[in-house]
């Protein structure tokens, strides 16, 4: 397990602009970001060949100008010499629209250190997944967050665009419900759902954002609880 937890929100299509990402990353407050890197999103030119602009070392304003302009990733910034993650901006087509993926990866989250810490580091990253989703204006239809070798088993652009993302296999540590789900299923049914199956109690926490409700199933990730802890 590489200890990196990536949150993923699922956007209805928006207008992403420099300003949506700059207040983005300045949600994650105490964040620096000097000499940062970014890739763009590759394209495809005239020869056939898929190019993407990359660069390290590079200012944050110009990493931001391009990032938002063409989807792709700002990576290595750092959360108060704690923890470091990656931004990344892309959008998913679907049959009838497109959806807008804002992806944040928390690189080397160190859960299998000794219990004190392990759960501290736990609470901050809940924390910051908190403020990221109050920060932005437009909230998202839907969001996860886990452990990063999970979050890619999640539902298809076409259940999320379909609101069908019931199916308890998606269940993760973190699952973020923005109106229009808690609009299809109501807020005490969403309170209601197992954290895993044949689990014997409900989520651990259950926490009102804005225009959102957020659901833990444990202080850290499933996969680096201990069978005692995560009864």
């Amino acid at each position: 397990m590489a200890d990196d937890v990536v949150i993923r929100f699922y956007f209805d299509p928006i207008r992403i602009s420099k300003d949506f990402v700059r207040n983005l990353i300045s949600s994650i407050h105490g964040t620096t970001y000097e000499d940062v890197g970014y890739s763009t999103k590759a394209k495809e030119n005239k020869n056939g060949e898929f190019i993407a602009k990359r660069k390290q070392n590079a200012p944050i304003d110009e990493a931001i100008e391009w990032v938002s302009r063409e989807g792709g990733i700002i990576y290595r910034l750092n959360y108060k010499n704690f923890i470091h993650f990656d931004l990344k901006i892309c959008f998913q087509a679907s049959t009838k629209r497109k959806l807008a993926i804002i992806e944040v990866s928390f690189i080397g989250a160190n859960f299998n250190e000794e219990e004190e810490k392990r759960f501290e580091r736990g609470a901050v990253l809940i924390e910051l997944s908190k403020n990221i989703w109050n920060a932005m204006k437009q909230k998202p239809l839907y969001g996860m967050g886990d452990d990063g070798g999970f979050v890619d088993y999640g539902p298809s652009s076409e259940d999320i665009l379909r609101l069908n993302i019931e199916d308890k296999i998606n269940i993760y540590w973190l699952n973020f419900y923005g109106q229009e789900l808690i609009s299809k299923f109501g807020k005490e049914n969403i309170q209601k759902i197992l954290p895993y199956p044949k689990a014997k109690r409900p989520f651990w926490k259950i926490e009102e954002l804005d225009d959102g409700i957020l659901t833990i199933q444990a202080p850290l990730p499933r996969v680096y609880m201990s069978k005692e802890e995560d009864r």
